[in-house]
């Protein structure tokens, strides 16, 4: 009997070692990585409740509409409320819109646009942005990329209301953490050059743009683009939309928030930057 417990025991350590080498071997692999990243006590990972922290975060501010992505960068788990309704973008498109001009430009975007670029993502100018999705093609444009990109709820300048169209796309908070994560891996639509470009940008906001998924995080690195649209008479039912990459020595997640039905701007940017830090504490 000890001889077959002996026996057992180099048994399961030999086929826990194969495991282990088969896993490192593999490691590219995003199961691979995911079951290193959970096995290891340290591994940096979000809250498993989440989900329910951002239920009861959105129930108790029921006069704000909220949809809310977050994907896990250790462990590649998904996380959310609302995730995949659709909200008007305002400004957040415009990181479409750079992703859909970059795939066109696989050397890189030539000065003269590569300057408009900068204008549209760090000062959120619209007449830049305005340039740009005509160079696209506009809905038709947006609409061809994001078929390549796996888009499954965004419909260019598909919604109705005040500002310019591209504003007036609809889309879901999955989605944004879709376009996200072109620009955190490898892929076959943009370059390691242009992601590393359209990331440098948008972590040059100005100050005054640095808001909503920045809230709670620290002192990591955050790459984000947001977006603000006053949906009634310019002056109340603000759309409130913030994205964001976040690279930090606690926590590595992509997020985006959408919202609206805020009175005024300060009050929407508050509620998008409760729900940051709510999550920075749940994946930190």
């Amino acid at each position: 009997m000890p001889g077959q417990l002996l026996t057992r025991a180099l048994l399961t350590r030999a086929l826990l070692a194969a495991a282990l080498a088969a896993a490192l071997a593999g490691g590219v692999a995003a199961g691979a990585t995911s079951a290193l990243a959970a096995a290891q006590p340290g591994a940096t990972h979000c809250s498993t409740r989440l989900d329910t922290r951002l239920a009861n975060f959105a129930h108790r501010h029921r006069g704000v509409t909220l949809s809310v992505a977050v994907r896990d960068l250790t462990t590649g788990a998904g996380y959310g409320y609302r995730r995949h309704a659709q909200e008007r973008t305002a400004s957040i498109v415009k990181v479409e819109i750079l992703e859909a001009l970059l795939h066109t430009y696989r050397r890189g975007l030539p000065s003269g646009l590569a300057a408009v670029a900068t204008a549209m993502i760090e000062r959120s100018d619209n007449s830049a942005a305005e340039r740009l999705y005509r160079r696209v093609g506009r809905a038709a444009g947006l609409r061809t990329f994001g078929r390549l990109a796996g888009l499954r709820e965004t419909a260019p300048a598909a919604a109705t209301g005040p500002g310019y169209a591209w504003g007036l796309t609809l889309t879901s908070a999955s989605d944004q953490v879709r376009l996200l994560a072109l620009l955190t891996r490898r892929n076959t639509l943009l370059t390691d050059v242009n992601r590393q470009f359209a990331l440098r940008l948008m972590r040059h906001l100005v100050s005054s743009q640095r808001w909503g998924v920045t809230s709670g995080v620290g002192d990591s690195r955050v790459a984000l683009k947001n977006g603000w649209l006053p949906l009634r008479d310019w002056s109340s039912n603000w759309q409130i939309n913030s994205i964001g990459v976040v690279h930090g020595g606690v926590r590595d997640y992509l997020i985006a928030i959408e919202s609206h039905g805020a009175d005024t701007m300060s009050d929407g940017v508050a509620i998008v930057e409760q729900v940051s830090r709510l999550v920075a504490r749940a994946c930190g």
